[in-house]
């Protein structure tokens, strides 16, 4: 039972995680009241699963919207019929949160390496850094090996 628990859990993980591949985000001008009224009552309607990002303010009639795929050619229609200027902001939502996810990933490795460095650096007779491999992706596989030895005591006959 225990282990069905576990792969339920692994299941929803892998499989349940939101995407937003084809969600575009859209900035959208309201001109005068009519079209600020047309673009609040098109955020509230749900089955649209809008996602309001910035709102309208008196320093900007602009709203910026997370449109979902499913509903993108709706959203335009109707703004391109009531006339509503928009522009795309962001083409492809998911393309963009993965590039970010992947310059984060980056960043910590490289902060890693700096650290194992610094470690090997400040500790020359405890602490030295093996390559043993590449990844998969190609990125060194770093092994730290830590001693209370030093190291020129381990070359005896």
């Amino acid at each position: 039972m225990k282990g069905l628990l576990v792969l339920t859990a692994l299941f929803v993980s892998v499989f349940g995680k939101e995407t937003f591949e084809g969600d575009q985000v859209l900035r959208i001008t309201a001109r005068d009241e009519v079209q600020l009224t047309l673009l609040k009552d098109l955020s509230e309607m749900e089955y649209l699963q809008l996602d309001v990002w910035m709102e309208t303010t008196d320093l900007s009639p602009s709203v910026d919207i997370r449109v979902p795929f499913t509903s993108l050619q709706t959203v335009k229609a109707f703004l391109e019929t009531e006339d509503i200027e928009y522009f795309i902001m962001i083409k492809d939502l998911q393309v963009m949160l993965d590039e970010e996810k992947e310059q984060m990933l980056s960043a910590a490795r490289a902060t890693i390496y700096a650290f194992q460095d610094m470690l090997v650096a400040e500790n020359p007779n405890l602490v030295s850094k093996i390559v043993i491999g590449q990844s998969y992706q190609g990125r060194p596989l770093n092994v730290l090996k830590v001693s209370s030895w030093p190291l020129w005591a381990l070359s005896y006959n």
